[in-house]
């Protein structure tokens, strides 16, 4: 049998929790002795009212809190040892320093002190200056400071204070002096504040006078009708049900100690089984008897969950700790329990009913003026939470019912949500649903970024109509980097305070990212809650790449790649608008403006916007025009210097930087500028093409009619490489692959020279191609002179050959078909010392344990970005376990290597290698990879597999 403590009508102000360290976990905080003492102090209250008269005062506020069937009394018991001033007070580095009779420490002597602050200077240096101001009494009148509270969960001690300068001559003003005392004594004693009969303070529908009668004193706003708050509504000195019944909930005498009243308890629920906090539940009386009928008023209140925890924070602005930030127990048989206590019978009646319905707190309704445990702001109900009717039967008594809400959210599945450890991959649209269910929930993502990019994540917070809202979830966002430790704050971005966005319902994030990685976010309740009515829609604005990554002075077409595009979004380049010709999810392409509408800036951002909620994805620097100034144009793929009348050539170039690095994604204008001829793939005698991830850019010409032709390939800044050739009605042809190839200058060098075989332009397959050496220290088939190869399915013939050239050396392979069909192939010793390595592809991978590292490429060079053919590279490999970064004092951990290794390979005829990195399925690991050819030839890389 499930026990809970009668303890609830709106609430208490504040409830013990063993996690602020309490031992009445979940039991409301009362005073710690049924006998609570106030003193008063020994100097007057104004010039207009003497120590007697406001002792008056004080007397009068505080003895209406005294009434039947509580334990509670509160009494007079004498005077302050002073005159207390700013005299004898002042600010100390932890707050106040009182007198030490006033002092949280005298509590066991004087358990309250009320201050007469004549010149209201205690006040301003307590609240700010200029909050004693007359213009501040409906708020400062009087202030109230419970200070000590001590085990198991008691207050202890409170200081009063009682601002002269809201005092005068006139009699109302002393009237408004203890309604307002009144009011503080209640939440001195613990009480919250409670929404009963609330049409008299929002005015819908106009309030009736036995409604205005039942306005509890303890309303959590005043209403204003003229100077004299006291005035707008009748007997304003007198306690309501509503006040008495929260009084007896917390200092009551038991269940069955009045003859004059009932004790109902009960529970709201979502069809789930968790409770429904947040939820203002009131008492209305029926008669049963004569024609008495339903009252047209309420009598009593409570709030759901009021014992539960209030707040426990989230993992974007930390967790809470110490009281009075965290609050209520965390047993879940607490959700959405509420008790009403001494509900009164109606009078002349032996047998009546109480109705007890449902509605939501106003939301006005938060912060220090909360109704029960809503001070983050309310909840509106999830469905329709139907009355309740108890029938009582008598004069006293205790009831309980449970209202599971069958209209309310029955789902609590929380989809594909992630862990903090294991947060989930976003979804490939970078938009998605979820739902924060259950108290502690929170949803955690990943998204791998480049750097120089910018983000937004937004998260709407939807109702069960799926409709925007700002009463059920408060949304609140972290990033962090996806090496940050587990429990850490947000250390990229954060936004702590739920709907900051531009629409409602909305919170946003927006992010930047200084380094490529994985990252990781949350989603979380502000409060700390969970619910199955907290559903939300995510989307996740990231713009990752541009391609082309250049474009010529004329602008042109370019395609953004990234997540969480909509239609509407907008995009600029460098502050320009481009004009959208189509857009999904994951692409946008649009025409990026000219270069002379950016005014010559030939590197612009490009930006993606959303102009309805106000998200921006920026990639800095994302798209260039033109070549850069330094950039170099290299044939390196010339067309034979005689070839047939429509056989294709090609002509191949590679665009290289200042640092001689290769430059991708840039357009390559190539173009006929004399003589006769196509280029392909264009068919036209201009062609542009993009240069690939090595730089290199490629077309094949062919001759339209016999004569000399020049090809000329450009950049925008003006870099420029030119080749000639002659085209002949000869209808049999060999077109050398590589016309120079660049050897490694040491002993049994391998390479293999390679040609075209074409008859009327077209490559043959099947024709034997005899080879011989010209010149130099070559050697065919291992050790001959000459050899004989027969071209393959694509037209090409190869030889395997070997080199023993001298650093700068020379030599001369010839290739002959059908016996006067030649040409001839050069080759250039290329000494250790020029040896240079090059990443082209694979060597910035991080990815996550359970994959695989691909295999990395390599280029091996010489000092002028020719690929170097036969060159031995030496390979070593060590596997090491993955390692967070380093503390940021002390040495860094040695972590403990898994396997090693050590390997050779030699380029081919361009240069290139592959490597396959060293690895272990599903380990966490670094492996670091180091390769050497020549006497300067280096390149290392660490390859990350991440848990």
């Amino acid at each position: 049998m499930l026990l809970l403590p009668v303890l609830r009508a709106a609430g208490p102000r504040w409830v013990a929790s063993n996690g602020a360290g309490w031992q009445n976990d979940g039991s409301p905080i009362t005073w710690y002795q049924n006998n609570v003492s106030y003193f008063i102090d020994a100097g007057p209250l104004s010039s207009s009212v003497s120590n007697a008269a406001a002792t008056q005062i004080v007397n009068a506020a505080a003895q209406v809190w005294n009434i039947q069937y509580s334990n509670l009394v509160l009494s007079n018991g004498g005077s302050l040892n002073e005159d207390v001033s700013s005299s004898n007070v002042y600010l100390g580095s932890n707050g106040p320093i009182w007198p030490a009779d006033v002092d949280s420490s005298n509590y066991a002597a004087k358990q309250i002190a009320v201050v007469f602050d004549a010149d209201g200077t205690l006040i301003d240096m307590l609240l700010g200056s200029g909050a004693s101001s007359p213009s501040a009494c409906r708020q400062n009148a009087a202030v109230e400071n419970v200070d000590k509270f001590i085990q198991p969960g008691n207050i202890a001690h409170a200081i009063i204070l009682l601002n002269g300068r809201c005092t005068g001559p006139a009699p109302e003003q002393q009237l408004q002096m203890q309604y307002q005392l009144m009011r503080v004594f209640g939440r001195v004693i613990g009480l919250a504040w409670s929404q009963v009969n609330d049409n008299v303070f929002t005015g819908a529908p106009q309030p009736t006078y036995q409604q205005q009668l039942h306005w509890p004193i303890m309303h959590p706003i005043d209403i204003v009708c003229g100077t004299y708050t006291y005035q707008c509504l009748p007997n304003p000195f007198t306690l309501r049900d509503d006040d008495r019944c929260s009084v007896h909930l917390l200092y009551g005498l038991g269940a069955y100690a009045s003859t004059d009243g009932e004790y109902l308890t009960g529970f709201v629920k979502f069809p789930t089984g968790e409770g429904m906090d947040g939820v203002n539940v009131t008492a209305t009386r029926q008669g049963v008897q004569g024609q008495y009928g339903v009252e047209g008023w309420q009598t009593t209140s409570a709030v759901t969950g009021a014992l539960y925890r209030r707040s426990s924070g989230n993992p974007v602005a930390g967790g809470l700790s110490g009281f009075p930030a965290v609050q209520g127990t965390l047993n879940s048989n607490y959700q959405g329990y509420w008790t009403m206590a001494e509900v009164p019978a109606i009078p002349t009646t032996s047998w009546n009913n109480v109705i007890v319905a449902a509605e939501s707190v106003n939301p006005l309704y938060r912060g220090s003026y909360a109704v029960g445990p809503t001070s983050a702001g309310m909840i509106l109900p999830s469905g329709t939470v139907g009355p309740s009717v108890f029938s009582v039967v008598g004069r006293y008594g205790a009831q309980s019912t449970t209202n599971i809400v069958s209209t309310a959210s029955s789902d609590c599945s929380t989809g594909s949500d992630g862990t903090e450890s294991a947060p989930a991959t976003v979804a490939p649209s970078g938009m998605w649903s979820g739902k924060i269910c259950g108290y502690g929930h929170t949803s955690w993502g990943s998204i791998t970024v480049q750097a120089g990019r910018t983000a937004t994540l937004e998260v709407i917070a939807l109702d069960e109509n799926n409709s925007a809202s700002m009463a059920k979830m408060q949304p609140v966002l972290g990033l962090w980097h996806g090496s940050d430790p587990t429990g850490t704050r947000p250390t990229i971005a954060a936004t702590g305070t739920a709907f900051n966005g531009r629409q409602n319902g909305t919170t946003q994030l927006t992010a930047t990212f200084t380094t490529s990685e994985t990252v990781r976010f949350v989603v979380a309740d502000q409060r700390g809650s969970g619910r199955p009515d907290f559903a939300y829609s995510a989307r996740l604005l990231y713009a990752d790449s541009v391609r082309p990554a250049r474009l010529g002075n004329n602008g042109g077409t370019v395609t953004i790649t990234g997540v969480g595009f909509q239609p509407g979004n907008t995009v600029t380049v460098g502050g320009v608008a481009a004009s959208v010709v189509s857009l999904s999810p994951t692409q946008i392409v649009v025409n990026a403006p000219t270069l002379s509408a950016l005014n010559g800036n030939t590197t612009n951002d490009v930006v993606v916007s959303d102009l309805r909620t106000g998200g921006t994805s920026t990639i800095t620097g994302g798209l260039l025009y033109g070549s850069s100034t330094g950039d170099v144009l290299t044939v390196v793929t010339a067309p034979l210097a005689t070839t047939d009348v429509g056989a294709a050539n090609t002509f191949a170039v590679r665009l290289t930087n200042s640092s001689n690095a290769p430059v991708a994604g840039v357009t390559i204008t190539v173009r006929v500028t004399a003589g006769s001829a196509t280029l392909a793939p264009c068919g036209a005698t201009t062609c542009t093409v993009l240069t690939d991830g090595t730089g290199l850019a490629r077309v094949q010409a062919a001759a339209s009619a016999a004569g000399s032709i020049t090809l000329l390939a450009t950049t925008t800044s003006g870099a420029q490489a030119s080749a000639q050739f002659s085209a002949t009605l000869t209808s049999q042809s060999l077109s050398p692959v590589r016309p120079v190839e660049y050897i490694a200058a040491t002993a049994n060098a391998p390479f293999s020279p390679e040609v075209m075989v074409l008859r009327n332009g077209l490559r043959i397959s099947g024709q034997p191609v005899q080879w011989t050496v010209g010149s130099g220290a070559v050697q065919l088939a291992s050790t001959q002179n000459s050899a004989q190869s027969t071209s393959m399915a694509d037209g090409s013939a190869i030889v395997s050959a070997t080199g023993a050239l001298a650093a700068g050396a020379q030599a001369t392979v010839q290739a002959c078909a059908w016996t006067n069909a030649c040409t001839s192939l050069t080759l250039v010793g290329v000494s250790p010392d020029a040896f240079r390595l090059q990443g082209i592809a694979g060597d910035a991978q991080v990815v996550q344990s359970g994959s695989r590292l691909g295999a990395i490429t390599l280029r091996v060079v010489d000092a002028a970005g020719n690929g170097v053919a036969g060159a031995a590279v030496s390979i070593r490999q060590q596997v090491t376990a993955w390692q967070p970064p380093c503390p940021a004092t002390g040495r860094c951990a040695v972590p403990p290597v898994y396997g090693s290794a050590v390997t050779s390979a030699i380029s081919d005829d361009d240069g290139l290698l592959s490597i396959a990195p060293m690895q272990f399925d599903g380990t966490a690991a670094t492996t670091q990879i180091v390769a050497a050819t020549g006497t300067s030839g280096f390149f290392s890389v660490s390859l990350v597999k991440e848990p």
